[in-house]
């Protein structure tokens, strides 16, 4: 009887799971008030045990509903949200300065760590309805990193206001529990969506790769080298060419116009087809969790990746593009320009390179780290940095594609990180932690 009151109200279920998990917690804050004792320290214990029982009212809820879990996924539950939580906490403690930015990184790292137990939470209800092949980024993924994110700078402001007219000790166990029901009514919500049947898998258009994808067989690697070589060409504008009128005229033509011409040629002759390219659409919940993602990790590496690699050796920046003085051709170099780059960038590096790739091996492993290579590496001017750095977002762009064959989140999250890091509207200070 339990067991279908659970089945037929999971929501019920796990906010009051979440509830529980935040009141077991608790203790963790009262440490505060122990002179002396580390502050991140009693936030790590708290979030940890919240973060156990949290995946545990997962764990029973996802038994409820099919079958019982066994050891191995209940534990696997329990861990991957207490490190979501926990190096959500942690991550914050790396943070200083304005409100703001306290906002803004808090939600960015309990969404970005919120990805950690989303995945293994969507892996473990697939192996136990049998839906181990989809090749799919699920929205719920989307739904648990964006209800962290939101719940942590909730649990913040409510604090904050609360703090006015309650000690600050009861403030805070109010925000946190606050906190706690936010997440549970988030992960209520993806449980019921990945719950209903097949939505998670059959409504996509992703899978294999087409049939059609390319219709002539002599489109081969002459043409991809083709298209490649202007990129890596291209950097050596960067060292030599110091007037930026030139710069943009051979960044326009040779890496914007020309790969569009030829993948325009090719389309129009019906040597490759437009969603052998990846241009395709996903629901729009899946459209938001692919762009979500591809954003967040982007962003981090962009904002962070250099300040965490500034140790390792490598060589430094060879060159950079010019200062645009022209007003007039800067806007339309950072919105125009910027969209271009990501249009052209993810239709060769990660449409066209998986199309060809997909040739010569089925394994995804494989294609990731070819493609993620190429792509590092048409930023060669710019140092060993900024090259492992570009190749892991590609990586993640390619992985990210091959679950879903669709371009267009992709290429508004690829124009997201470069706007964000080239237009200077957000201060690049308010995106590191460090």
């Amino acid at each position: 009887m339990k067991g279908v009151k659970v089945k037929n109200c999971p929501l019920f279920s796990i906010i009051s799971g979440w509830s529980l998990a935040g009141i077991l917690g608790m203790p963790g804050i009262l440490l505060l008030n122990i002179g002396g004792f580390p502050n991140l320290i009693a936030a790590q214990a708290t979030v940890g045990i919240t973060g156990i029982v949290g995946g545990l009212s997962y764990a029973w809820v996802f038994g409820a509903m099919t079958r019982k879990l066994s050891v191995r996924q209940t534990l696997s539950l329990s861990a991957s949200w207490a490190i979501s939580l926990f190096c959500g906490v942690s991550t914050t403690f790396l943070v200083s300065g304005s409100s703001i930015k306290m906002m803004i990184l808090t939600f960015f790292s309990f969404a970005v760590w919120g990805m950690v137990g989303a995945f293994v939470t969507v892996r473990i209800w697939r192996c136990l309805v049998g839906k181990n092949n989809g090749k799919d980024v699920p929205p719920e993924i989307f739904i648990w990193s964006l209800t962290l994110g939101i719940a942590a700078v909730a649990s913040e402001l409510i604090g904050e206001a609360m703090k006015s007219f309650l000690p600050a000790w009861l403030a805070w166990a109010i925000s946190y529990e606050a906190m706690a029901v936010i997440i549970g009514c988030g992960g209520g919500w993806a449980v019921i969506r990945i719950s209903r049947s097949g939505r998670t898998v059959e409504r996509l258009r992703g899978g294999d790769m087409p049939a059609a994808a390319v219709v002539d067989e002599k489109v081969g690697i002459p043409f991809l080298l083709l298209l490649c070589l202007p990129f890596y060409l291209n950097d050596f504008a960067n060292i030599y060419i110091r007037d930026w009128r030139l710069w943009l005229s051979i960044d326009y033509i040779g890496v914007k116009l020309f790969p569009l011409l030829l993948i325009g040629w090719l389309i129009r002759r019906r040597k490759i087809t437009v969603a052998g390219l990846g241009l395709i659409w996903t629901p729009a919940v899946t459209f938001c969790g692919v762009f979500l993602v591809g954003t967040l990790v982007g962003i981090f590496l962009e904002h962070v990746g250099y300040a965490i690699m500034d140790g390792l050796p490598g060589y430094r920046s060879l060159g950079t593009m010019p200062e645009i003085v022209s007003p007039f051709w800067s806007r339309i170099d950072l919105t125009a320009g910027l969209m271009l780059v990501a249009l052209i960038e993810e239709l060769i590096f990660r449409g066209l390179l998986a199309v060809f790739l997909s040739r010569y091996t089925e394994s995804a492993a494989v294609i990731v780290g070819i493609s993620a290579s190429a792509f590092g590496m048409i930023h060669w001017s710019g140092g060993m940095h900024q090259v492992l750095l570009s190749g892991a977002a590609g990586a993640v762009f390619m992985a990210l594609y091959l679950r879903t064959r669709s371009l267009p989140p992709l290429i508004l999250s690829h124009f997201v990180i470069d706007f964000v890091s080239f237009a200077d509207i957000v201060p690049k200070s308010m995106l590191r932690f460090f």
